[in-house]
């Protein structure tokens, strides 16, 4: 997966690591059981890069802080990041994954900006946009602006 491929095979997995294609199987039954422990693994990478960043610092010191945070994750997950969105449709593990560290980004983004998103009545809208722009999400699916 840090190589980029997005559909490793068994026999790819056992050049990379040394171990028998039949040591794979019997280790992991099926897929799921392989991408919780790559998902485990990954999270061991990159957990501590989740930092929480303090709420009373002003805006511009919030924004700058998050960009930097966000950005230096999905440079560290860019491979992993792909192979997981590839697989999520037919993942439910890889989906439930992808969805806690979406709540956790949309949480981190809510808690960060709530003093500004509660000036406006569209503060669904503008968090929503606030997600997209700091995430990988679709921009197809980015929800409209609201202005007002």
């Amino acid at each position: 997966m840090e190589k980029g491929e997005s559909h490793p095979t068994a026999q790819m997995l056992s050049d990379q690591t040394g171990v028998s294609t039949s040591t794979i199987f019997r280790l992991y039954k099926d897929l799921e059981v392989l991408f919780d422990t790559a998902m485990r693994i990954q999270y061991e990478r990159v957990g501590s890069m989740l930092a929480e960043i303090p709420v009373d610092q002003a805006q511009a010191v919030r924004i700058r802080e998050l960009v930097d945070m966000r950005t230096a994750f999905h440079e560290k997950i860019t491979t992993v990041r792909r192979f997981a969105f590839v697989r999520r449709s037919c993942s439910k593990r890889i989906n439930k994954g992808l969805g806690l560290t979406e709540q956790y980004f949309h949480s981190q983004n809510q808690q960060l900006f709530d003093a500004e998103l509660t000036a406006f009545n569209c503060s669904k809208e503008i968090l929503d946009v606030i997600d997209t722009l700091t995430s990988w999400r679709d921009n197809r699916d980015r929800p409209r602006f609201c202005m007002g």
